[in-house]
């Protein structure tokens, strides 16, 4: 299980990084499932992290929503629905 860390972000709430699958995990502020980024580095992870503005960073710099091409090339995702408590 990937280690959620809350953020200060007008859209996302959480975000947690596997680096051994190359995967970001965010849980959007507007939507309960989490959405799983697949080829996401560490590096670019940190990125994120540092950024000023995480969901700027999300949607004009890592080309990971929807398919959008960007400098880093493509990423896919896929949405992961919450367990039934």
């Amino acid at each position: 299980m990937v280690e959620m860390v809350k953020v200060v972000s007008s859209n996302a709430h959480m975000i947690g990084h596997d680096p051994d699958a190359n995967e970001l995990h965010v849980q959007f502020k507007s939507d309960g499932p989490t959405y799983i980024y697949d080829g996401v580095t560490a590096d670019e992870h940190a990125e994120l992290m540092a950024a000023p503005s995480i969901g700027k960073h999300l949607l004009y710099t890592m080309p990971v929503t929807r398919g959008m091409e960007g400098d880093k090339g493509y990423k896919t995702w896929r949405k992961v629905m919450p367990e039934p408590k």
